[in-house]
């Protein structure tokens, strides 16, 4: 699955340059002649998708930050110093399901390729979302409880309060 995603925005990002480079100079052109004028608003069916990854992805986000500060209450966890017991499946879930939300949040990085915002696409962002699969695949597979409860608590925190402030600017973002 880490593959193909790779294998779509690489192919991604290069198909839209190379398509992008001989419309640049009229794009340019074009650009300078609307110059006062309103951006061309991008398709609403991409603005509802923007809305809807981003809703999705702060219930998803709540949903998890809820679930696993409840089970690690449940389960007197500490903030540091929790072995990992093979025992405790509420917390298997929760990590489970942070590590595929991980999946889920790649879909940002197709979203601003739809919209053809090609720079954010950079490097650094593509290995954050691959780095931080891989790092929660490993700790999901291997001890899905323990410390790593605290992490992906916080992380999902964030995303709870991160994602709706981007919302706005994900929707009007051309």
């Amino acid at each position: 699955m880490l593959a193909l995603y790779i294998f779509y925005v690489v192919g991604g990002l290069g198909a839209i340059r190379v398509g992008a480079a001989p419309r640049e100079r009229s794009m340019r052109k074009e650009a300078e002649t609307e110059r006062g004028r309103c951006r061309r608003q991008e398709p609403s069916a991409l603005r509802y998708l923007v809305l809807a990854h981003n809703a999705f992805c702060t219930c998803l986000s709540f949903y998890m930050a809820y679930g696993l500060l409840s089970s690690a209450y449940n389960l007197r966890y500490s903030v540091w110093g929790n072995a990992y017991n093979e025992e405790e499946k509420s917390m298997v879930h929760y990590i489970y399901v942070f590590y595929m939300s991980k999946m889920v949040e790649f879909l940002d990085t197709i979203i601003m390729l739809l919209k053809r915002n090609v720079r954010q696409v950079t490097v650094l962002h593509v290995y954050h979302h691959v780095s931080v699969a891989i790092i929660w695949w490993i700790i999901s597979y291997h001890a899905p409880g323990g410390d790593a409860y605290i992490l992906a608590a916080l992380n999902s925190i964030v995303h709870v309060f991160h994602v709706p402030l981007l919302l706005p600017l994900g929707v009007m973002d051309g």
